[in-house]
């Protein structure tokens, strides 16, 4: 049954707005760049462009100096990796808890120079609460993945020594939970500790990737069962052509195979280029590739026409091509084109697509109904986004004002009348 009255909660709170960061539009392309203000590492930009790669001038700072200063390696080590959430309402980064300056922090210690989780969030704010202290000693972490900021698994390389500190983990927001759940635990094995380049996660499943033989080995994996968040955990090999790979997306294109059976890939070995991969028959089938050197980065998205735009990037260009067959089709003679480049001073990073969710629909469940109308009048009772009893990050706040009011209302009714998301 529909909740009756609830114009009822239309009130005059007379309230000034908190101040926040330019909101990200639905529909655009995230893009990191990292600056020069150090030799060893430099410091970090999340800047919004158009797909078609104009600059929209939204550009977010992240903090470079003071207690929560980030900085990420000058020299990439396929890292730099950026995604969007799995609710959509997030892009989660990764860096190092220390100013730009002329050492590599990925050589420092966590103790040191903890490293760092970032969320942005559709407002515009930038959360830097996930500070690891003792994880990815005197290496690199390289992505996260959330589902929706409050389970958070990483990918990095693993330290030498008495114990392994990094491969992939998990956590809560805030490192209040921090496990290892690499498949590798005890140094002394057939193969060193987790090797791995990212983390994503698809139809509810974990999977990373590596670059590595003398680790879990070059490709991409399905890890455990689900969305594990205790250790050791087995890995399954997607694509077993040797191609060392250090990003990857998934797409779930055919109703008839279940979960994820498109795949698209940045990868180094043999050569530098983006492999397609389709799965058939529980297989997945290499279709073909369109070589960029330097490519680290990659993202797609299904179109209505059927096919899927990938975007993938080095730190020099951000490129596009179009694939117009997804479920059959070879990428191989594919288009490449060039619609970004960097900034005078800096180099380019991950790609994502912006943060985009359906309003009013405050659980993720496809619809706006009684279930979010509930979770809404809470919001609204707290009213002020930064009380620290309002849900991050505050998806009420519609308007992205800092608080969730009757301009939030208007909006949600109108999402509550159509019932259905988009």
């Amino acid at each position: 049954m529909r909740i009756s009255g609830v114009m009822g909660m239309l009130c005059v709170c007379g309230l000034a707005a908190s101040a926040v960061a330019a909101p990200l539009t639905p529909g655009n392309l995230v893009v990191m760049k990292v600056g020069s203000m150090g030799t060893g590492s430099g410091e970090v930009v999340l800047s919004e462009y158009s797909k078609a790669g104009t600059a929209l001038g939204n550009d977010i700072v992240i903090p470079f100096a003071g207690p929560n200063a980030i900085s990420i390696p000058q020299i990439t080590n396929h890292d730099r990796h950026i995604h969007r959430s799995v609710d959509g309402r997030l892009i989660s980064f990764v860096g190092y808890n220390a100013a730009p300056d002329a050492t590599d922090p990925s050589s420092l210690t966590a103790a040191s120079t903890p490293r760092v989780v970032g969320l942005l969030d559709f407002h515009g704010n930038v959360d830097l609460s996930t500070k690891l202290n003792a994880n990815y000693n005197a290496t690199s972490i390289r992505g996260a993945a959330t589902t929706d900021g409050s389970q958070i698994w990483t990918g990095g390389d693993n330290a030498s020594g008495a114990t392994p500190t990094g491969g992939t983990l998990y956590m809560t927001r805030g490192a209040t939970l921090v496990n290892n759940i690499s498949k590798v635990q005890t140094l002394g094995l057939t193969k060193t500790p987790d090797n791995i380049r990212d983390v994503g996660v698809y139809s509810g499943q974990l999977y990373n990737c590596s670059g590595s033989n003398s680790s879990v080995g070059k490709a991409t994996f399905q890890v455990g069962i689900g969305l594990p968040t205790v250790g050791n955990q087995s890995l399954t090999t997607l694509n077993t052509d040797g191609a060392s790979t250090s990003s990857f997306i998934m797409l779930d294109l055919d109703p008839s195979v279940p979960g994820p059976d498109v795949m698209y890939t940045a990868a180094t070995v043999p050569t530098d280029c983006s492999h397609k991969y389709v799965k058939s028959g529980g297989v997945w089938v290499l279709k073909g590739q369109i070589d960029l050197p330097g490519i680290d980065q990659i993202t797609a998205e299904a179109n209505v026409d059927g096919g899927v735009t990938v975007y993938i990037a080095s730190t020099s260009t951000v490129s596009v091509y179009h694939d117009p067959a997804p479920l059959t089709g070879s990428i191989t003679g594919l288009t490449l084109t060039s619609i970004i480049t960097p900034d005078t001073g800096y180099t380019l990073g991950g790609i994502a697509l912006s943060t985009q969710f359906c309003v009013g629909d405050l659980n993720n469940d496809g619809l706006v109904d009684d279930a979010d109308f509930v979770l809404f009048a809470n919001a609204y009772n707290l009213l002020m986004c930064d009380d620290p009893t309002m849900p991050y990050p505050c998806p009420a706040d519609f308007n992205s004002d800092g608080m969730v009011d009757d301009s939030d209302f208007v909006l949600f009714v109108n999402g509550y009348d159509a019932l259905l998301c988009p």
